[in-house]
């Protein structure tokens, strides 16, 4: 009698399953709230559609394919040298963890990772023999303070770790091994593959180390820099093609043959001496690059936005021919930050993540000048109007693109401020019904709209804020600007320049804004009096702008992001004391009066951004982004996460798809990840002892 009980009690059970509403319907318990916005997020969180530039960490040239090998963000990408302007023809998938250093030859990129774990650095094997599709094959760990340098060549990877060279067999790229590691005491400087032999620096010994002898590797040669004294620092130096470029001092520099039977000779002796720019005194910023058949040095002296290249002609190094020293086409509030030689093209990267490119002639200044920019260059800050999103940069540009496709992000416009010095790039935006608002870092408030072409002017299109700007908020055509001395209404005046037709001035002076949010006639606005202190929350009226009044002010941690939508206020504060960050949920039904009624511990770090709605809020972090339930004031809960390392710059949300602006990977694209089909699962059954039978005392889905 009791087996036919259970039996009844689970086929019941089992017709509750069929009879059960759809997930859509299905009442879900606070642990598995959907999303009023998006319907269900997987645990996964979001999947990323599409991503459009990116400031690029390091330059690797394949000078017989013309292809240079860029880290994009987490990706590995390869751009063809052989269009003007350079082009992007492909790129890696994600790796894991970033990456901060590439390595590449013979088909093969080799990716370093960037986070260590607890047994290493990860070095990550993709085959490039299609450069269209780099694919990630296989990894393996390298362990010990990592040295900058990788070289490949002979079916052989080199790197550095602890001043030795480790030697890794990748003929298989699905199995590489490591398989020795070279030492010669001292400090390791650079290192190249070339011939067989592996070419190193310690100290100021040069050593030549046959990769195949009959015993393994084995010593060919060893020999000292005459020009340099034992024990001084490792010098700028470069190798490529059996040939070492040093450069010990800024007005000297060697072109060391490692060839001739009878051991490395200096076979050019290069001065640097008469070239620099009138009235600067000492020596720039020292990049070198070398190819087998070129050499090349380049100072950089960024306060006199001046770029010095040097290039020789090296084929025959007892014949050294120096062509004339140039100055390179790049933008003074940038410069060049790294170099690379493929043959007669010299390749740099400048700050903002850009790429230029040079064919060295015999001209006074170099031929065929390309420069490809990522779609993003270094985005500070992010707006968005309708479907169009802007961003500004900090090379002094205001971009704006289509978010209509996010898996092409597609560059619609693009207007750079004139007159550009380092106390003027852009710093805020704020955009809405085509009306683009921005401030530069020397005080000028710019006005233009979203179908504007050409250059902008900071005198014709600007007003000079007497005061400085912290933040700002677009409504229709009016911005709104928290500067140091209160808060400030503008509208366009004649011939669309800003004017200002309201002003709220504040008891204390206005410091460390971090966002204004404005909703439904309310402005609020985060402050401290002090930079480090807790801020304050204040609420405006600002219906009018001509009678701007304050409503509320409530005390906070630090503030580090806001939204808010009608009567609700969402704040991401940084708890000092603790070190964590958390979600405020603020009620404000009584404006007058707001409260925090819920929160959330976020357990993430700094570079915080928050967008809401429908009942879900998206946390930007240099972690990535969380997805979180709203809906229920008292508790928000984390339903969804993708997860990342970079440098958030700001967040909009347009149609389902979440644009993050990030200062080292660009525009990114997300969306919710593929819906997860409902688990299916028994209800849990209590069953109680009953005069007519078992009572079922509890089921649920």
């Amino acid at each position: 009698m009791r087996l036919r009980a259970w039996l009844a009690i689970v086929i019941l059970g089992l017709l509750s399953l069929r009879a059960s509403p759809g997930p859509a319907d299905a009442q879900q318990p606070a642990s598995g709230r959907t999303s009023g916005e998006f319907g269900r997020w997987p645990q996964d969180g979001m999947r990323v559609l599409g991503q459009s530039g990116g400031a690029f960490t390091t330059l690797v040239v394949e000078p017989e394919r013309e292809i240079a090998w860029l880290i994009v963000g987490p990706r590995v990408v390869a751009l063809s040298l052989a269009t003007d302007p350079p082009q992007v023809v492909g790129r890696s998938e994600p790796i894991p963890g970033g990456i901060d250093a590439l390595a590449a030859g013979d088909g093969l990129v080799v990716a370093r990772g960037a986070r260590p774990t607890d047994e290493g650095v990860a070095l990550w094997m993709l085959d490039a023999s299609d450069p269209t599709w780099p694919r990630l094959r296989s990894s393996l760990t390298a362990s010990g303070r990592l040295h900058g340098e990788m070289s490949i060549g002979e079916g052989v990877l080199a790197y550095g770790a602890d001043n030795q060279i480790r030697l890794v067999q990748v003929a298989d790229l699905d199995k590489p091994w490591e398989s020795g590691t070279l030492s010669h005491g001292g400090k390791l400087g650079s290192f190249h593959i070339h011939g067989g032999r592996l070419h190193a620096l310690w100290d100021t010994r040069i050593v030549s180390i046959a990769l195949h002898g009959a015993g393994g590797p084995e010593v060919v040669s060893t020999w000292s820099l005459p020009m340099l004294a034992q024990g001084q620092p490792v010098p700028h130096s470069a190798g490529a093609g059996g040939r070492m470029f040093v450069r010990p001092v800024p007005e000297r520099g060697y072109i060391i043959d490692l060839n001739p039977s009878g051991g490395p000779v200096v076979a050019a002796d290069l001065h640097f001496m008469d070239d620099r720019p009138d009235g600067v005194v000492g020596a720039g910023s020292v990049y070198i690059a070398i190819s087998e058949d070129w050499a090349h040095a380049l100072e950089v002296y960024p306060w006199v936005g001046v770029n010095l290249l040097h290039s020789y002609d090296i084929r025959d190094p007892r014949k050294t021919i120096a062509l004339p020293v140039v100055r390179l086409d790049v933008a003074p509030s940038s410069g060049v930050r790294q170099l690379a030689a493929g043959g007669r093209f010299v390749l740099g990267r400048d700050w903002l993540g850009a790429a230029h490119r040079w064919r060295v002639s015999e001209e006074p200044a170099p031929s065929a000048y390309a420069h490809w920019e990522p779609a993003v260059t270094a985005p500070v800050a992010l707006a968005s109007s309708g479907r169009q999103l802007v961003t500004v940069d900090l090379a002094g540009a205001i971009e704006r693109y289509d978010g209509r496709d996010p898996n092409r992000p597609r560059r619609v416009g693009r207007g750079r401020v004139d007159e550009l010095i380092t106390a003027g790039r852009m710093q805020h935006v704020a955009a809405d019904a085509g009306h683009i608002w921005a401030v530069t870092g020397d005080g000028h408030l710019l006005h233009v709209t979203a179908d504007r072409t050409g250059p902008i002017s900071r005198w014709e299109d600007g007003l000079f804020l007497d005061a400085e700007a912290y933040a700002l908020a677009a409504e229709g055509e009016r911005v709104w600007v928290a500067q140091s001395d209160g808060l400030h209404a503008y509208e366009p005046g004649v011939d669309g320049k800003p004017s200002r037709v309201g002003h709220f001035a504040l008891d204390v002076a206005l410091s460390n804004v971090s966002r204004l949010a404005f909703a439904d006639g309310y402005l609020w606005l985060a402050s401290a009096p002090l930079r480090g202190s807790a801020d304050t929350l204040f609420v405006f009226d600002v219906r009018d702008p001509q009678t701007i009044h304050q409503i509320a002010q409530m005390p906070a941690g630090q503030v580090h992001a806001l939204a808010v939508v009608g009567r609700r206020a969402y704040a991401v504060t940084w708890l000092s004391g603790t070190g964590s960050s958390v979600l405020s949920v603020i009620d404000a039904s009584n404006v007058a009066q707001p409260r925090v009624v819920g929160s959330l511990d976020l357990l993430a770090n700094g570079g915080f951004h928050i967008v809401v709605r429908g009942g879900t809020a998206l946390v930007a972090s240099s972690d990535g982004v969380r997805v979180i339930d709203v809906r229920v004031d008292a508790v928000p809960d984390e339903i969804g996460s993708v997860r990342y390392s970079g440098q958030p710059t700001g967040m909009a949300w347009i149609d389902d798809v979440v644009w993050v602006a990030d200062r080292e990977l660009g525009l990114i694209a997300l969306q919710p990840g593929r819906a997860l089909a409902p688990r299916i699962t028994l209800p849990w059954l209590g069953v109680g002892p009953g005069r007519g039978g078992p009572i079922v005392v509890y089921a649920r889905r």
